[in-house]
């Protein structure tokens, strides 16, 4: 039996499919409390849908990729933002979920401090950095961390240098229980074959 996660939308991307993405974003800045009234208010239905997802999977996976900077500053999140991933997190760890997982893909390093306070039991470190980078910043002991690997090279590589790729990044994340590897979206033209050179280029390892 294989447990399937399910995926929600993020306070913040959800406002902003409710409105105008600029006038969500210069909103931070010009009416920091309509943004948080109107944050609050699409909390209330994720939170509905956790309810809905209560007993039918093992995890929730929220994904607010709107928040990396520079789209937000790292202060705006912490104090506009931070709170309402704080407490949807809270919200599904009583609803039984064991697994409260937040993606926000992007440069997410100005803010890691401020996610890890989340409670989320799993982060996203995107292929915009490089492996070496995110191994440097982490600070939390306790987080997951997922690490993507780059979508555009795992379409257009060949074979043998998508292995030497993924060994490389393996290569430069010392502490790997700290980490899954994943990729960015995948594009259909993606081969097959690619894919399973990821597989042998972990096998190698």
């Amino acid at each position: 039996i294989v447990g399937i996660r399910a995926g929600i939308c993020g306070p913040f991307s959800l406002a902003a499919s409710l409105c105008p993405k600029e006038e969500l974003l210069m909103g931070i800045m010009t009416d920091p409390e309509h943004v948080t009234n109107l944050l609050s208010k699409c909390c209330e239905v994720i939170q509905l849908y956790i309810d809905y997802l209560q007993g039918s999977c093992p995890g929730i996976v929220m994904f607010d990729s709107l928040i990396a900077p520079p789209l937000v500053r790292p202060e705006d999140y912490e104090s506009i933002i931070l709170p309402h991933h704080r407490s949807l997190i809270a919200y599904a760890r009583t609803k039984g979920f064991p697994h409260q997982i937040l993606i926000s893909g992007g440069d997410t390093r100005p803010i890691l401090n401020y996610l890890e306070s989340t409670g989320a039991t799993q982060l996203l470190l995107d292929y915009t950095i490089s492996a070496q980078e995110a191994s440097e910043v982490i600070t939390s002991s306790t987080t997951v961390y997922r690490y993507n690997l780059d979508p555009l090279k795992l379409m257009t590589f060949p074979k043998d240098e998508i292995k030497t790729y993924v060994q490389r990044v393996l290569n430069q994340l010392p502490n790997r229980k700290s980490f899954i590897l994943g990729t960015g979206i995948l594009s259909a033209d993606t081969p097959v074959e690619n894919i399973a050179a990821v597989k042998e280029g972990l096998a190698a390892e």
